[in-house]
């Protein structure tokens, strides 16, 4: 997977994810650019993370 710096590519790749937790990107839904971008398939996939964290100590 590519990494996506603000949905640019940054030029920068990854085999998996560890330690993050990533959906397929919906613009409808969405807010954020994407993070990640499946370079076989060209998917684009945001990383859910920081949203987990954040409903956890509210």
């Amino acid at each position: 997977m590519e990494i996506l710096e603000n949905g640019v590519p940054s030029g920068k790749f990854t085999i998996n994810a560890k330690g993050t937790l990533y959906r397929k990107f919906d613009p409808k839904r969405d807010k954020k650019p994407p993070a990640f971008k499946n370079v076989e398939t060209g998917e684009l996939y945001s990383s859910i993370y920081a949203r987990i964290i954040i409903r956890r100590k509210i």
